[in-house]
């Protein structure tokens, strides 16, 4: 956000402070509010304030929330927003201009209040981006906390790629014309595990997924976000799709494509091996029921 000054003074305002027009045009300039010189300044006691901020939003509200019925309130000290989830409070760091959002949980039966810093926020210093932050994350509340962040991408990726998905409470599920997958969430130790369970001749519905039995895919590193997994999955299942018609047009640039190289090759030389098993089987039972016949 860009504010102006006059040369004259180091009281910065906020656009639309009434304040700029006092100000003659050939002794204004200005900069941006991230720039780390904006600690040098002081704020405007009329346009840098939380007051003035709320009361000039308070029109737009109504639009911003859209379908949502939301209240909100100023106490003074912060704003309270309050939705379907949760109570929201936006607080203002003058010197800076930093608005801080905190969420409020009430843990044991409501008595202790809980506050969970929104750390995605903490330099923001537009209010109108803050609200509709809470309007999005309110959006996004039927899905399960820990993949939140990453919906939107893991929707349209999906989307764009042919997967179907379903959540539930802790885990994702993802159906791709190969298999059936599933991320899980642990939240003892803050990542996501993925999990592997490849059609056996027909493909799964999303409720026989969420029934199926899993394997834990070992080669993919615990702590990736969910959005890195699923694009491992499409890739992974890709990679299967060429190795069915021949494993020799697997690529082979980086170490882990070689090293799935080398898996594939093994698992078709395994195969070649018993399909020449399976030969001079069948053709020693020729041979057994040629000699019976015979006697």
């Amino acid at each position: 956000m860009i504010v102006q000054m006059s040369r004259k003074s180091d009281i910065y305002h906020r656009p639309g402070c009434p304040y700029i027009s006092r100000i003659h045009e050939s002794y204004i300039e200005a900069f941006d509010m991230d720039d780390h010189k904006i600690t040098h300044f002081q704020p405007c006691k009329y346009c840098c304030n939380m007051k003035t901020m709320y009361r000039k939003i308070q029109p737009n509200l109504p639009e911003i929330f859209g379908i949502f019925n939301y209240q909100t309130e100023y106490n003074g000290q912060y704003i309270k927003v309050h939705t379907d989830s949760y109570d929201w409070r936006i607080l203002l760091k003058a010197s800076e201009q930093n608005m801080r959002l905190l969420r409020e949980v009430h843990e044991n039966n409501g008595d202790d209040l809980k506050l969970i810093k929104c750390d995605v926020m903490k330099k923001e210093k537009n209010l109108q981006t803050v609200i509709k932050y809470i309007v999005n994350q309110e959006k996004l509340s039927a899905y399960p906390e820990p993949f939140r962040n990453q919906v939107m991408q893991i929707k349209e990726f999906a989307a764009r790629h042919y997967m179907e998905i379903a959540y539930d409470e802790s885990a994702l599920y993802i159906l791709t014309d190969m298999a059936a997958w599933k991320i899980v969430y642990r939240p003892r130790r803050d990542w996501f595990q993925l999990f592997h369970a490849p059609f056996q001749g027909q493909k799964l519905t999303m409720e026989q997924a969420k029934m199926a039995y899993y394997h834990l895919q070992m080669d993919v590193p615990w702590e990736q976000s969910p959005y890195k997994h699923i694009k491992y999955i499409y890739r992974h299942d890709e990679a299967k799709k060429i190795e069915k018609e021949d494993y020799r047009n697997l690529p082979q640039k980086t170490k882990r494509e070689k090293h799935y190289y080398q898996q594939a090759k093994r698992r078709e030389q395994r195969k070649s091996t018993r399909r020449v098993m399976n030969i001079f089987e069948q053709l020693e039972r020729k041979e057994d029921i040629k000699q019976y016949s015979f006697w």
